[in-house]
């Protein structure tokens, strides 16, 4: 925790670097999860339930779902502003929200997502409000962007690519990181339209951790703009994503 004073929402700034975009210069779906993810860390150790507080008692945050809608997609060298709170608790869920612009202030995208609370050990939900280590911020007055994000129904899917899971992809929790899932969708809409994708929305839902060594099948179905992809180990699957891309 950072000082006395709790801020109840948090702002970080990216400037998008050559490594974070497509060929024709626009930021990857993959980095906009990189940000948020980045950006929601930092204010989770600062309000005191980050990756420290909760290792020292057993727990650790997993993203269960999110959704993002994209306004307009940075190029490099822009500057991305994120801002993101705690927005609440549903049933297992923790909140929280993003609001995504440039250094201008102009918008750029937001999201709305749901946190798991785990117990490391047994790897089973605990009940949020009654568990963490400190307080959460009450955003109650502020907006919610995205609410009710519910399970994702399973569609008939096609063309699958096959990913091995690499150390480089690991994270803290150790297991893959959520971005690479995107990054992912990423690669199977590019394979499939033969030009890098630009997202105008998508909800992503990871339902199983997967570990260094496992072989991932994504497939999926492309229909004009609309798309659902899905990542599989084995018959079980891991993670899925549904959304739109932009037209131009």
């Amino acid at each position: 925790m950072n000082g006395n004073t709790i801020q109840p929402v948090w702002t970080e700034e990216f400037s998008v670097r050559h490594t974070e975009v497509s060929r024709e210069a626009f930021l990857r779906a993959d980095v906009f999860f990189d940000y948020m993810q980045e950006a929601a860390a930092n204010h989770a150790k600062h309000i005191g339930v980050g990756l420290e507080a909760l290792n020292a008692i057993g727990l650790m945050w997993v993203l269960s779902r999110l959704k993002l809608q994209v306004i307009r997609t940075p190029l490099l060298g822009e500057t991305v502003r994120v801002t993101t709170w705690p927005s609440g608790v549903e049933r297992l869920f923790a909140t929280r929200e993003f609001l995504l612009a440039t250094g201008n202030g102009d918008p750029i995208a937001r999201a709305s997502s749901c946190w798991i609370l785990l117990d490391q050990r047994r790897m089973h939900p605990r009940k949020v409000l009654e568990t963490l280590p400190a307080k959460l911020p009450d955003n109650s007055a502020r907006e919610r962007f995205f609410t009710n994000l519910d399970k994702l129904p399973r569609v008939p899917v096609d063309h699958p690519l096959r990913t091995e899971i690499r150390e480089s992809m690991i994270d803290v929790n150790r297991h893959l990181n959520n971005a690479r899932y995107v990054s992912g969708v990423f690669d199977w809409l590019a394979d499939q339209r033969k030009s890098a994708p630009r997202i105008a929305e998508i909800q992503v839902n990871f339902l199983a951790g997967t570990a260094a060594g496992s072989v991932l099948e994504t497939a999926g179905t492309l229909d004009d703009r609309r798309f659902y992809i899905e990542s599989l180990l084995g018959s079980d699957p891991h993670f899925q994503a549904s959304g739109l891309l932009q037209t131009s």
